[in-house]
């Protein structure tokens, strides 16, 4: 049976955390290079044919994007 969270104790509590934030963090799409850069549409084409590169997987039209490692290759640019 499920608890809500008021009834977990702090070691769930903490146990749930962790497992939520070791969860990778995509983003779809130019969009999304956008969103998470604040950038404009030929600025997040620019960026996902350079530096961010390794974190871009394409199939067809479609582009899913690691955000915390396309975050980590802007920063060490």
């Amino acid at each position: 049976m499920a608890k809500t969270i008021s009834e977990l104790t702090i070691e769930e509590f903490k146990e749930l955390m962790c497992e939520v934030s070791a969860q990778k963090k995509y983003v779809h799409g130019l969009k999304g290079i956008c969103d998470l850069f604040g950038c404009s549409k030929v600025t997040a084409t620019a960026l996902a044919n350079g530096v961010l590169a390794p974190a871009v997987y394409k199939r067809g039209r479609l582009l899913v994007i690691d955000a915390d490692e396309a975050l980590r290759l802007f920063k060490e640019q």
